[in-house]
């Protein structure tokens, strides 16, 4: 498992390069294949927490990100601002990507612009990991990991449950999440090719 680990780690680093989100589901629908048996082997372990992040992984992090979204609803003002900071940031940046100039002088002011943006998005990033008060997910949202079980639970109240499926390709499970569990349920339903 520690070179399932060290692969995901590989990917994940080249995707955390990628801004725009069309391009990284599309690098990671790649790697569907690789995360689907990361989770079985894990299930196979009985590593239910560690079959969860990978699911994470393999898709792309959407979960942990529309995830975050919801509970940055909640959250306090600065998370908001500062969240709403970083993705106007990483917009800039991708319509600076879109602008790029063919003409010598053109291509080096946009390098420059594109340069800039990309230091502020670095800056802001080390900004919120830093934090002392800043929310586990807004971490998560902007570091490129995924969250972790424990964070994740901490932020559910008593009653709450989080369910996430995912297909192993050959099986689907239920992985239900609450406040002081996490339990991965084999369902019986195939997946449909």
């Amino acid at each position: 498992s520690r070179e399932y680990d060290h692969a995901a780690r590989m990917i994940e680093q080249y995707r955390s390069r990628i801004l725009e989100t069309g391009r990284k589901k599309g690098f990671m629908s790649s790697k569907r294949n690789f995360f689907e048996g990361m989770v079985s082997r894990y299930l196979n372990r009985g590593r239910v927490e560690e079959a969860f992040a990978a699911t994470a992984r393999a898709r792309s992090r959407a979960f942990i990100e529309s995830l975050g979204l919801r509970l940055l609803l909640f959250a306090a003002d600065r998370d908001r601002r500062l969240y709403g900071d970083y993705v106007e940031l990483l917009g800039r940046a991708e319509a600076a990507r879109g602008k790029r100039g063919t003409v010598r002088g053109v291509a080096n002011q946009w390098l420059e612009g594109f340069e800039s943006l990309s230091a502020q998005i670095t800056a802001l990033r080390q900004r919120i990991r830093e934090h002392p008060e800043v929310s586990p997910t807004l971490k998560a949202l902007v570091s490129g990991k995924p969250i972790v079980v424990s964070e994740l639970q901490k932020q559910l109240e008593q009653r709450d449950v989080v369910v996430e499926y995912f297909s192993t390709g050959e099986s689907l499970v239920a992985f239900v999440i609450g406040r002081e569990s996490i339990e991965a349920v084999p369902l019986s339903v195939r997946p449909v090719s």
